[in-house]
């Protein structure tokens, strides 16, 4: 990889200035009005017509699938509505208004055209090499922003905080810039941002969590080099040969500044994760800076994971050699007598794995079939849940009696052996994985409030399981992001593209549900449509892997 800092596969990036303080609103400078009597009479009003001569058809974008969505919602036969049949829609979106449910139901409708999907990122890659960038992020801010971010500052999350919790539904706060272009800098302005979002979160800590991408705070280049680095350590103690994987490639006096800088940033956040008892969840990246990334998790959880689970690393079981690297983690923990926070996914970044896998002459990452993906994600469900740390809804550590009286009771006790070590954030659109992870919970008699447990789905997706999971009682999160616009997009992408599955999908069975309820509000009969026939994906497939972290 190049010394550049952008990784591969990501949208280009607009050239506006990385805000240093996102909270801070950037005003443009006035400009002078045509009577000001200087020579650049105007030249402000003719700035600002450059763009806003776009807004009608701006708008029409937004109107017109806004009343084609109406429409069909009423009157209209969809092949999605086989996908639900006795849900009472009433009861879980009693919280939600006939304009959000109509919002929402567009946004994903939108989503599942894969024209729009695939060309979007080119269009407005386009857009921005030619300055027209403002209205197409005028559109994008309107609508599908909107629907998966909570807004481009702070400030603007509090009510959304607010609303969730009052439907004890906990937030994970997330400064969503990624790629930060530029250097030490930025990355303490991104490193800033988090420490923000878990003192924000931290005024109902039983309902937050935060998180971070470490490629926020730091470059893509330094956490290649230290991945393909440790790859060949790993190969050597295995017996292997570094010309398996390359040469060692010793760090620069400045990289190894950047590392410890990079150390400093993480060590700060998790201080005020400790500080606030908001625990910090570690997104996972593409295998070819995760090495790093594992490494440096480890070591913050040996010491900051020592009375509850508060640093969560997160395990991409769509990788064929995810399974065994949980069985690793797990057993150093226990023999280092520290915990180890859990985070289950099942991938997102399947495309660009498997691209540059075939362009080095590599094996394939990730696994042969979906079926294997779901297999190793069952498995990894039962061995944390296996050694779970249990922390009762206070946070402090369940004795043995309690596991005694589980046993007592007919219910999976846990090994006595293996008790104490995971905490678990299940993190899932899938409906089979969710009911499969709530009925494990239950048959081990797990306490539903129990800070070790806990499920996540991201803003502005599988609300209905969000929802459910809630009036359930389980302990539940949406991942909300923020942030300005332009640096949000890769984000944005990918939450357009996850929402192009297949028919049996979550986000298909989430628009039928949304339909219904929109027609039960408007008194109009449900379309009479065959009963329900199940249609999963084929096992040999590998589509629909993609699974946010």
């Amino acid at each position: 990889m190049s010394s550049s800092s952008s990784p591969p596969n990501e949208t280009p990036k607009s050239n506006t200035p990385h805000p240093i303080n996102n909270d801070t609103t950037h005003k443009t400078p006035k400009q002078d009005s045509p009577s000001s009597g200087n020579g650049s009479s105007g030249t402000g009003n003719k700035s600002r017509r450059g763009w806003t001569r776009f807004l009608p058809w701006m708008a029409g974008l937004i109107a017109i699938p806004s009343a084609y969505t109406a429409y069909s919602v009423l009157y209209g036969v969809d092949e999605e509505d086989r996908l639900i049949q006795n849900d009472d829609t009433q009861a879980l979106y009693r919280s939600k208004s006939t304009p959000d449910l109509l919002f929402s139901l567009a946004i994903l409708k939108l989503c599942s055209i894969q024209t729009l999907v695939h060309y979007g990122p080119k269009v407005l890659g386009f857009l921005e090499s030619i300055h027209l960038s403002a209205p197409a992020y005028w559109v994008v801010k309107k609508t599908f922003f909107k629907n998966f971010c909570a807004g481009t500052t702070m400030a603007e999350t509090t009510a959304l905080v607010e609303s969730l919790n009052k439907e004890s539904i906990g937030v994970i706060l997330d400064y969503a810039v990624e790629a930060a272009n530029g250097g030490k800098e930025q990355w303490d302005s991104v490193a800033e941002n988090i420490v923000r979002t878990i003192e924000l979160s931290s005024k109902n800590n039983d309902l937050a969590f935060s998180c971070l991408k470490v490629s926020g705070l730091t470059s893509y280049s330094l956490l290649e080099r230290l991945s393909t680095n440790i790859e060949i350590v790993t190969a050597l103690e295995k017996g292997g040969h570094a010309s398996q994987v390359g040469g060692l490639q010793p760090l620069t006096p400045e990289e190894q500044e950047e590392l410890q800088q990079l150390e400093q940033r993480l060590h700060k956040i998790c201080q005020a994760a400790s500080d606030h008892g908001v625990p910090l969840l570690i997104d996972a990246e593409q295998t070819w800076y995760q090495p790093a990334i594992d490494n440096l998790v480890i070591s913050l959880s040996r010491r900051y994971n020592t009375s509850r689970p508060l640093v969560y690393n997160t395990y991409q079981m769509y990788r064929k050699d995810t399974l065994r690297r949980l069985h690793h983690d797990i057993d150093e923990a226990r023999a280092r007598g520290y915990l180890l926070g859990v985070k289950l996914v099942r991938g997102a970044y399947m495309t660009s794995e498997r691209e540059r896998a075939a362009s080095r002459g590599r094996p394939d990452p990730i696994q042969d079939t979906l079926a294997d993906t779901h297999n190793a994600y069952y498995q990894g469900l039962e061995l944390t849940l296996d050694n779970l740390f249990l922390s009762g809804p206070g946070g402090q550590e369940v004795k043995d009696k309690d596991t005694k009286l589980a046993a007592a009771k007919g219910a999976k006790a846990l090994s006595p052996a293996k008790r104490g070590v995971t905490g678990l954030m299940v993190g899932s659109h899938n409906e089979n994985s969710i009911l499969r992870a709530v009925d494990q919970v239950r048959s081990r008699n797990i306490d539903p409030r129990d800070r070790s447990v806990q499920f996540a789905q991201l803003y502005g997706m599988g609300d209905h399981l969000t929802l459910h999971l809630a009036h359930e009682g389980q302990r539940v999160f949406k991942y909300v992001p923020y942030g300005p616009i332009e640096y949000v997009m890769p984000y944005l992408f990918r939450r357009m593209q996850e929402n192009t599955g297949f028919l049996g999908s979550t986000s298909a069975k989430e628009r039928a549900l949304l339909r219904a309820e929109l027609r039960r509000r408007a008194g109009v009969a449900p379309s009479s449509l065959p009963s329900p026939s199940p249609s999963p994906a084929s096992p040999s497939s590998p589509s629909s892997v993609s699974e946010k972290k």
